[in-house]
Parts: C-alpha cells; sequence; structure tokens
C-alpha cells in the first residue's frame, strides 16, 4: 500500500491526491498562461484540492516549500513501463506495435499532428490508443475507434505513472532496437520510428521539458 502524503495549513491537513492524466493535462495547460508564482498556487490547489484563495493567503515561504515538495514528488514518480495494468476491474495491455492496423496507426498518427494545445490537453486519449482490454484469454480486443474516446474519458482518471512508462519506453526502445540487425525486425523499427519522431516532435524531448523544467530551477 502506498503511503499517503500530507499538507499542513493552519492546523488542518490536506492529503496529496494521486496523479492523474487529467491532472497533468492541466498543469501542462496551465504552466503555459501562467506567470510562475499563480502556477504554483495552481499545483498545489489540483495537488491538494485546496482552495486557491486558501493557497494564496498562506505566507510566501509556505508556498514555496509546498511547491517545491509537490513539484520533486511528481518528478519522483515511478517511471516504469507497464505492458498492462488494472483499472476499474478491467485489465488493459499495451498495443503490438509490431501488428499495427491500418486504423490503429492512422488514429495515432493523426493525434500526433494536432497542435499542441490540443495534444497537452489530451493525452488520456493518446493513452487509450496505447492500451485496450484483454479478453477472457488475455489476448488484446480487436481495435475499435470508436471505442477510444469512451476509454480515454475513463484515462483521465487514469494514474500518471502509466503516461509516463509509456512515453519513456517510446524514447527507449528505438536506440535498444538499433543494436539489432535481424530482419525480422526492420518492419517494427521502421514502425517504432515513424511514432517515435512524431512522438517527439508532438511533446518534445522528455516530460521535464514539458511541465517540470521550470522546477529543475527552484533551487538557482
Amino acid at each position: 500500500m502506498e503511503k499517503k502524503l500530507f499538507i499542513e495549513y493552519n492546523s488542518k491537513e490536506y492529503e496529496v491526491k494521486k496523479p492523474t492524466i487529467q491532472m497533468w493535462n492541466k498543469l501542462q495547460l496551465l504552466k503555459d498562461i501562467e506567470e510562475d508564482k499563480d502556477f504554483r498556487v495552481s499545483l498545489i490547489s489540483l495537488a491538494t484540492g485546496m482552495k486557491e484563495r486558501d493557497v494564496r493567503n498562506a505566507d510566501w515561504l509556505s508556498i514555496m516549500e509546498a511547491s517545491q515538495f509537490l513539484s520533486t514528488h511528481l518528478l519522483d514518480i515511478d517511471e516504469r513501463f507497464y505492458k498492462e495494468f488494472e483499472m476499474y476491474g478491467v485489465k488493459y495491455k499495451f498495443i503490438d506495435l509490431n501488428n499495427l492496423t491500418f486504423g490503429e496507426f492512422i488514429d495515432i498518427d493523426d493525434f500526433l499532428n494536432k497542435d499542441e494545445l490540443y495534444r497537452k490537453a489530451n493525452m488520456n486519449l493518446f493513452m487509450a490508443m496505447l492500451y485496450r482490454e484483454v479478453d477472457e484469454n488475455g489476448k488484446l480486443v480487436k481495435y475499435n475507434s470508436g471505442e477510444v474516446l469512451q476509454r480515454a474519458e475513463l484515462f483521465k482518471n487514469l494514474d500518471l505513472k502509466y503516461l509516463q512508462g509509456a512515453l519513456l519506453f517510446f524514447w527507449t526502445l528505438e536506440t535498444t532496437l538499433h543494436a539489432h540487425t535481424h530482419s525480422y525486425l526492420r518492419r517494427f523499427m521502421r514502425t517504432i520510428s515513424l511514432i517515435h519522431q512524431k512522438l517527439l516532435r508532438s511533446i518534445g524531448d522528455g516530460m521535464e521539458h514539458l511541465f517540470f523544467w521550470r522546477q529543475r530551477t527552484l533551487q538557482n
């Protein structure tokens, strides 16, 4: 069982929520439009449920310490790649990149070609394309483009660690595959390369560059 984290304010403890993709989506948008001091308030409010006016009434040092604590906490999220996970009693599994259907590839490619604002606000949709349900035999159910939006709505509440693990998977897999020259990997590598290149152009060189980049400067 994961240990719960709390932030204390006015003798009241506020539990730090488990970071979800929806929280990440919101923070991604806010970090581009808010000044640093306002972003700190938003970070604390979203992470704890505290009202923004209460956060703004706290003393300056408390806000600095709390925002630093939360940024460090989010940076320390488990970033392992999860081939499968369970949510609301349903098991989901990572797609078979070696056997993508034309429909799957087109939907993923279409998402990665959207404007930056859309992508940042809809990473749950991207995850809904990367993971699907499994049948009673543990096999991926057939891809159905019409079910992606419904799955994406559920994935708003998905633990952020699954998104981070999936993104890191793409950033490391291509390098690993380049060490192999077996012919059966060639088509797989071409598929990975296409998605990987679009992914990098779409969301940058890493999650830290999208949101946490400013947190690393706090101690300077």
